[in-house]
């Protein structure tokens, strides 16, 4: 009976506007599923998004970002060499031998 009821709804026989409310509820239904699945989807996509961000900038942060004046490692190098022709110019100017293999 209660099934019976869900169908005829006007309890006067199952006719087309019976057919209507019952598609219409269906479609209603079926449509909010649809909606609250797309927003769900949405709302993890954007925290996937912060995490995998927040993991990047993690990974790829400076280890020691103060060390080095901020300056990575290859540009200390660098650094390195420049003084080193430096002092090798001054130390000829100034007529001492400058031994770099040490």
């Amino acid at each position: 009976m209660i099934i019976a009821g869900f169908f005829d709804v006007n309890n006067n026989g199952i006719d087309v506007t019976d057919l209507a409310a019952v598609l219409g509820f269906l479609a209603l239904f079926f449509g909010s599923v649809v909606g609250l699945f797309r927003w769900t989807r949405k709302q993890l996509r954007e925290e996937i998004r912060e995490v995998v961000q927040s993991e990047i900038d993690k990974a790829t942060a400076p280890i020691q970002p103060t060390a080095n004046g901020g300056l990575s490692l290859p540009d200390v190098a660098k650094s390195t060499k420049r003084l080193e022709i430096m002092l090798g110019k001054i130390a000829d100017s100034v007529g001492v031998s400058y031994d770099d293999e040490d």
